[in-house]
Formats: C-alpha cells, structure tokens, sequence
C-alpha cells in the first residue's frame, strides 16, 4: 500500500513538473516572438501606424539598451 502511495505522489509531481516546464518554455517562445516582430516593426518604421499602445511597446523596445545586435549574435 505505501509503495502505491508512492508511486502516485511520484507521478503527481512529474507531471506538475512538466505542466509547469511546458508553460514557462511557451510563455518564453511568445515573449521571443512578439519582441522579434516589435523589433522588425520597428525597424522597418512602421511605428506610427499602430495604435498608440503598440507604438509605445515598440518605441519602448527600440529605446531599450538591449540592440538588435545583442539579440541575435
């Protein structure tokens, strides 16, 4: 009987592990790809197209120390 009690609290806890390891590596990707696209947009100019909060997510984004550069090297 404890060896069963074992073995669920054991599986319990990998799969929580791995939920919360496949939440934070999407969250990760997501974060990476809208500052790639507010970085490309911001780039190509198009800035002042968007609606004011985008605009001031990627004025935000150009204006931060982190270059480009940095990013993709």
């Amino acid at each position: 009987m404890v060896v069963v009690v074992v073995v669920v609290v054991v599986v319990v806890v990998v799969v929580v592990v791995v939920v919360v390891v496949v939440v934070v590596v999407v969250v990760v990707v997501v974060v990476v790809v809208v500052m790639v696209i507010a970085a490309a947009i911001a780039a190509t100019g198009f800035s002042l197209c968007l609606p004011p909060p985008l605009a001031a997510v990627t004025t935000s984004a150009a204006a931060s120390p982190t270059t480009d550069s940095d990013i993709f090297d």
